[in-house]
């Protein structure tokens, strides 16, 4: 059993992720931004951990104590009304996800992204080469 911490939690992959990772066992923290987001972290049965994934030090504090992170938490919109915040969740979430678990001693982190992101041509199989 180990902790964990998970962003994303309240979404639909984070969500799966953190019932997965509690029915084999292990504590899961969730970052929860809003009040209707704790809810649904505690609804989990995973620990609250209050903060915003743009905030380095408060995902430090949540992630204090975990012995692996996921960064599952991200800005999925083709069509965005603020471009400039689909870059800041995207890019800097993933960022201070990642200087924090440092910062909080965290041995192993797995990174989550949507497969939107590689804009693959129609009938092809995308990689992180495609142009978008």
């Amino acid at each position: 059993m180990a902790r964990v911490f998970v962003t994303g939690v309240s979404g639909f992959i984070g969500g799966a992720l953190a019932t997965r990772l509690l029915e084999r066992g292990d504590e899961v923290v969730g970052l929860a931004r809003s009040d209707a987001a704790a809810e649904k972290v505690a609804a989990l049965g995973a620990d609250v951990a209050r903060g915003d994934l743009l905030d380095e030090d408060s995902l430090a504090t949540g992630m204090a104590g975990c012995d692996a992170a996921y960064h599952v938490a991200g800005m999925n919109s083709h069509c965005p009304h603020d471009p400039d915040m689909l870059l800041r969740v995207n890019v800097g979430g993933a960022e201070a996800a990642v200087r924090a678990a440092a910062k909080a001693g965290i041995g192993r982190m797995v990174y989550t992204s949507s497969a939107a992101s590689l804009g693959e041509a129609v009938g092809t199989v995308g990689t992180e080469d495609c142009s978008h």
